[in-house]
């Protein structure tokens, strides 16, 4: 803020000492450590809001840091962080940032003062300081060789970062300096890409001139290569353990041990052993042992060819080194290895089994393990981060089968894009250096149009694949990219079936129209498929920052993260569906050269949702953070029954610093981390031998930092905030509450080759249901270690971490919009009632506890409880209506006969049986839940040809062929075309013949003959007659008379005995009349 908006320049914020301590969580130097690791350099790390360099703002403090007044800002001071060794609590100290240090003779004080033309130190400033002094300026500058110095090594330059010396960060990751502490010329120019001239002046007497050799200036490129971009942004996998170092971390490992060689900060790499670990040499080549092997510079030398004649090399130490890293395979003193450490040449190795591979356990007292852990050391050390689009977005660059653009490298879109946004003096745009950017704010580009505006800088889909030109309609190269608009209207994709988002007038208002699928939907979310690791939860609980993995096997727990941790082992990464969500600003501006911008649109994207879990506070009465704004609840003032999860979060998080006060932190292999609190039940989830107390329920996947997951937990750690508030800051804890807050990242790369992976094929690869884009859920929280009493880190497996809380103790918010790009926060969590006994959670709308759920992807799209009108006008009344619509679309139909006339047939019987020349009407279940034009229903038989099929869910059919036959029905649903088919036997009969019209005269049976006689008369029309007589025999007589004589000689008739006889009475093929006709012999 602006003290005083009334003089010039920006006035900053000045507090007295106390003050500062309790409202400045992160200084400008703070920053320059921290967000400096990874960043470029220049702005906010090198300038203040007024532009003037730091290490200029220095020449008005006084020595000893403190000005006259004893005030104090965030850009020329910061707390130090200091723990009690042994309990861990805070003994912070204020201190001036070393923004620019005096320069003496040989680097040595003792040496006296260097003196310059325009050395500007003034003796005033005490420190032993003198007048004409070199002051070397210490500032975060913009490092040009980051990315354009091919082979640039972050992780070399993130360690002078760390230490404070940023001035030395450049030539670390350049290789200007040496890094190897194994060369002679450690910490000195590196010979292989400088030049020394010697020359003499009468000024300066004899001095070398030093200058990038040939080989150095080989190196520098106009454009980035593009390892350069992945050593920040995305790795090409992580195969194995060593493979952090070559190809997955940004920033590097860090431990406090208040070396002299980091004098500004007292950090340095931690020692490391990557043999130690799996109890074998990371080749896999010897072992197993208890203790691995010691590993002297002789070794490595000879590895890599440059040992002294005097010595031989040994061939059996080629696990000495690891070729892929470029680092030696162990370094340093740990505290398990200080015997063999005293022997001269040994730099690493003697490390147990099982440890490793960074070690940061630094005893109180050295080489006493009694001690303690030294909690000071722990906590002053920095977690080693991930890249950062890899963090964000799960972003691979390993071939192209994961992304099909990687040939173009990165500045084939970000660089070469002929945007006219560029810098002229007065308008900050998109410099020759500054990397082409997106445009909505999940892209999180600068936006202030006229005077900060790199938006639209970077190549589009479309500006390749369709238009040929970029934002600015400049024609641009496009790599001969193919045009998908045939492929997307084959499919469908261009038919005007949506409603799709607009500019309706010069004014930029919004407004919706009849669109296609490709103005809805950004082409990201069709063509990105996403199978590899990605940070979804960032628990932020202990003042430190631990990533939650998802993607990996959870049944592989920690090792999972590898794809081939062991020789024999391979693991199979998972894949994941990005979230979708609308864009909160849409593809460009809405009004260009005060007209409409006909070609923007508000598209549905592709997200990961990074859920940041902290500490926040909601009491009105306390200001944890300092900033003047005390605490309170989410403002649900604005929450009616049309916009339920409109919520705004109020964020007053306690001080990071106090954070790592009040927990218990421990050393992993992988990082410092916090293990507990207190000294009772959860002082720590680890047992002396490394296995799990039980105390908590999970540990974290990254290393093993515990995560607060259980109301008991929750609640105990709040009970010790509140007893250790009189050492720290007397905040009160009992209205913090355990917020998992998520922020959306965009999703662009990984762009698969289209006969490996596209969606948009058929509309059932979204609009069907368990498909990911409408409904289902997006895991929250990540993977973490089952933290099971008894059992290994190492050796146990994952599972989605599962939160529960008392209902006033946790609070969740998903950071989203509406179609109209309203910012909304869309909740995932539940009410319920928790069983401490079984750890189980049971859903209770009136429960006292709530549960953190999978983010509901219907929400995510539609966050609002309204009604919304599909693009053929239909009114739905609510969100689950409107989506169990959209799902339907391309859900397969339901073929099902449900009615053959009076008989109903969704118990497929065997066979249904019709009459002959009757009218029956075929009825049809609803195919589906969409209107009846989605659907198409066919009715066939087998007993005529497909020309005779009828169409309609109902209909009505006569059957004239006697006979079995089949009776078939296919459905097909018109926006997919996919069918699906019923059928049942039929058996069609004659119709029962009607009885009564012929009239039977006296039967006239004769024993002695055996004969009988029966007269017939008053026939219906026929053309003859068909008997069966009872005794087996039959005749079929022809005629067509009214009247008609029977008669039959029955050989076996006696006395007594009867026969049944049947007449047919028939006319053509029809039985007109039958009946039957008892002959009984006297």
């Amino acid at each position: 803020m602006d003290q005083n908006a009334a003089t010039p320049g920006i006035q900053q914020k000045t507090y007295d000492a106390a003050s500062f301590q309790g409202a400045v969580d992160l200084a400008a130097w703070d920053l320059s450590i921290a967000c400096g690791s990874c960043h470029v350099g220049g702005g906010f790390v090198e300038k203040d809001r007024n532009g003037q360099r730091f290490s200029s703002l220095a020449s008005i403090q006084q020595a000893g840091g403190e000005q006259m007044a004893g005030v104090f800002d965030p850009y020329l001071f910061y707390v130090q962080d200091q723990y009690d060794q042994i309990t861990g609590a805070p003994n912070h100290v204020l201190k001036q940032a070393p923004w620019s240090f005096p320069y003496f003779n040989n680097m040595n004080p003792a040496d006296g003062a260097f003196k310059a033309p325009f050395g500007w130190g003034q003796a005033a400033w005490g420190n032993g300081i003198q007048d004409g002094q070199l002051m070397m300026p210490n500032v975060k500058e913009m490092d040009c060789l980051f990315c354009h110095s091919k082979g640039y090594n972050n992780l070399m330059a993130s360690v002078m970062t760390y230490s404070g010396m940023h001035f030395m960060s450049a030539m670390a990751g350049s290789g200007i300096m040496d890094t190897n502490s194994l060369s002679p010329t450690y910490q000195g120019y590196n010979a292989q890409n400088v030049s020394f001239t010697t020359y003499s002046t009468a000024q300066t007497g004899k001095v070398e001139l030093v200058s990038l050799n040939g080989a150095a200036l080989d190196n520098i490129k106009a454009k980035p290569d593009i390892n350069n971009c992945k050593n920040c942004h995305a790795p090409s996998g992580l195969k194995d353990i060593p493979d952090m170092m070559r190809d997955f971390l940004s920033s590097a490992p860090m431990i406090y041990t208040a070396s002299p060689m980091s004098p500004f900060t007292g950090v340095e790499m931690p020692a490391f052993d990557f043999n130690a670990p799996f109890g074998m040499t990371w080749d896999w080549q010897l072992g197993p042992y208890a203790t691995s092997p010691t590993v002297t510079k002789y070794d490595i030398f000879g590895l890599l060819g440059y040992l002294p004649p005097t010595y031989t090399p040994d061939p059996s130490k080629s696990f000495s080194f690891i070729p892929s890293i470029g680092f030696p395979a162990t370094m340093g003193p740990t505290v398990y290895n200080a015997s063999i450490m005293a022997i001269e040449g040994v730099v690493g190795g003697g490390n147990p089994a099982g440890t490793g591979p960074l070690y940061y356990e630094k005893f109180v007292t050295a080489g006493d393990p009694t001690s303690g852990m030294d909690q000071n050391s722990l906590k002053r050390g920095a977690v080693p981060f991930p890249r950062a689009d890899w963090f964000k977005r799960g972003d691979l660059f390993g071939d192209v089968s994961q992304e099909v653009h990687l040939d173009f490298g990165c500045a084939g879109c970000h660089m070469d894009t002929a945007t006219s946004k560029v810098d002229n003096g007065t308008f900050d745009g998109k410099s020759q250096c500054d990397p082409g950017r997106g445009y909505d704010s999940a892209s999180a580009t600068e936006a202030v149009p006229g005077v900060a505006d790199s938006r639209n800088t970077v190549k589009k889909c479309i500006d390749c694949h369709i238009t040929g030109k970029n934002s600015d309609g400049i024609a641009i190269n496009t790599f001969n990219a193919p045009n998908p608009t045939a492929a997307h209207a084959l499919r469908g994709l261009t038919n005007n079936v949506v409603n799709a988002v607009g500019v309706a007038d010069d004014s930029g208002t919004e407004g919706t129209f009849l669109g296609n699928h490709i103005d809805a939907i950004d082409c990201t979310v069709c063509h990105v498929y996403k199978k590899q690791m990605v940070v979804r939860m960032l628990d932020s609980t202990s003042g430190n920052r631990y990533p939650g993995m998802y993607g990996t096997d959870p049944a592989k727990g920690m090792m999972g993260m590898f794809t081939d941790p062991m020789p024999g082992v391979t693991n199979e990464l998972q894949e994941w569906t990005p979230l979708y969500t609308w864009q909160k600003i849409g593809t460009d501006d809405k009004v260009k050269n005060g007209t409409k911008n006909a070609d923007w649109r508000r598209k549905v994207y592709g997200v990961n949702i990074i859920t940041a879990a902290v500490w926040n506070n909601d009491d009105p009465s306390v200001d944890h953070n300092g900033d003047g704004v005390p605490g309170r609840s989410a403002d649900r003032s604005k929450v009616t029954a049309a916009t339920p999860f409109n919520i705004v979060t109020n964020y007053d998080p306690p001080i990071a610093r106090n954070m790592k006060a009040g927990m218990n932190y421990g050393p992993s292999g992988f990082a410092p981390i916090p293990v507990g609190f207190g000294n009772g039940q959860y002082a720590s989830a680890f047992a002396q031998d490394g296995s799990f107390t039980g105390a908590f329920q999970y540990v974290g996947l990254y290393g093993g930092n515990i995560n607060l997951s259980t109301p008991e937990e929750i609640s105990a750690y709040k009970a010790f905030r509140t007893t250790y508030k009189a050492g720290l800051d007397n905040k009160d804890w009992s209205g913090v509450k355990l917020l998992y807050v998520g922020g959306p990242y965009m999703i662009t790369h990984n762009v698969r080759r289209t006969n490996q992976y596209t969606l948009g094929k058929s509309c059932a690869d979204c609009h069907a249901p368990n498909k990911g884009f409408f409904d289902g859920g997006f895991n929250m929280t990540g993977l973490a270690i089952k933290a099971e009493a008894g059992k290994q880190f190492m050796m146990s497996g994952a599972e989605t971490l599962q939160v529960v809380a008392h209902k006033d103790d946790l609070d969740t918010g998903a950071e989203l919009a509406t179609k109209t790009g309203a910012a909304r926060e869309v909740t995932f969590e539940t009410l319920g009632d928790w069983n401490a006994a079984t750890k189980t959670f049971t859903p209770n709308p009136s429960g006292e506890y709530k549960k953190i759920l999978d983010l509901d992807r219907s929400q995510a799209l539609y966050p609002d409880q309204v009604a919304y009108t599909a693009a053929d006008g239909t009114v739905y009344p609510n969100r689950e209506a409107y989506v169990a619509y959209l799902i339907a679309i391309g859900d397969a139909p339901k073929a099902e006969i449900s009615s053959i006339g009076s008989t109903g047939v969704t118990v497929n019987p065997a066979e249904v049986t019709l009459t002959q020349g009757t009218a029956y009407t075929l009825a049809a279940t609803s195919a589906g839940s969409l209107p009846a034009g989605n659907y198409t229903y066919t009715w066939g038989s087998t007993d005529v040809t497909s020309s005779e099929n009828q169409v309609g869910q109902n209909v009505t059919r006569t059957f004239t062929k006697l006979g079995a036959y089949t009776l078939n029905l296919t459905v097909k649903n018109n926006n997919t075309n996919e069918v699906r088919t019923d059928s049942q036997t039929i058996k069609v009969v004659a119709p029962a013949p009607a009885a009564g019209l012929t009239t039977v005269g006296t039967v006239d049976a004769v024993t002695a003959t055996k004969m009988a006689t029966i007269p017939l008369s008053t026939m219906p029309a026929h053309t003859r007659l068909y008997v069966t007589w009872g005794d087996g025999g039959t005749n079929s007589y022809t005629t067509a008379t009214a009247s008609y004589n029977l008669s039959h000689k029955y050989y076996s008739a006696v006395s007594g005995k009867s026969y049944t006889m049947l007449v047919k009475v028939i006319n053509g093929t029809t039985i007109v009349e039958q009946f039957n006709v008892t002959v009984t012999f006297p």
